[in-house]
């Protein structure tokens, strides 16, 4: 018994779970005063290789259909009708001029969860996200339907997570819980 305690304390110790920090959203309402961009800024605490994925919770779907994602991924889709892309920031959080796209993954029609990687400029390559390093990401939504999940009035949340996997038992490395409302 006082081995495993031991060894509890000492996994325990090499654990380095961390919080994704974040700035301000950013909304554009260019439809008939509905939103049809949401941008932020955030940076993680630990760095998460090209195998791992930004979890983020949204308020409502962006997207208004599914195709097959490619690869193939744990049963997920790929959503159509948002475009994802991010943006590095230099020290004094300004904008980096080049913008690269991102892979996205979610569930369902209905579902406001997006499972993110980043692409290098080939489009093709998913690379890792490093800690300690700026960034910031655009969703634009490209068709009407989902303007219809929006509703006016509330206060919305958005939460932020990296994960090991698209599993529901991934490991959560970073997380925000709170990490911005609009």
């Amino acid at each position: 018994m006082k081995n495993f305690l031991l060894l509890t304390l000492l996994l325990l110790g090499t654990i380095k779970g961390g919080r994704i920090l974040g700035g301000d959203v950013n909304l554009n309402y260019a439809n008939a005063g509905s939103m049809t961009e949401l941008s932020f800024s955030f940076m993680l605490s630990n760095p998460i290789t090209s195998n791992n994925f930004i979890l983020l919770a949204l308020p409502f779907p962006f997207h208004s259909a599914l195709i097959p994602a490619f690869p193939a991924t744990e049963g997920l889709s790929s959503p159509l009708g948002v475009l994802v892309t991010y943006q590095y920031m230099d020290n004094n959080n300004n904008i980096l001029p080049s913008s690269y796209y991102c892979r996205v993954l979610t569930d369902t029609i209905d579902s406001s969860n997006y499972y993110i990687q980043f692409y290098a400029l080939d489009r093709k390559t998913i690379i890792p996200i490093p800690a300690n390093t700026w960034f910031y990401l655009t969703l634009q939504i490209q068709t009407t339907t989902p303007l219809s999940y929006q509703t006016s009035n509330s206060v919305l949340q958005i939460e932020i997570s990296t994960v090991s996997s698209v599993w529901p038992n991934a490991i959560v490395y970073d997380d925000n819980l709170a990490f911005n409302y609009f």
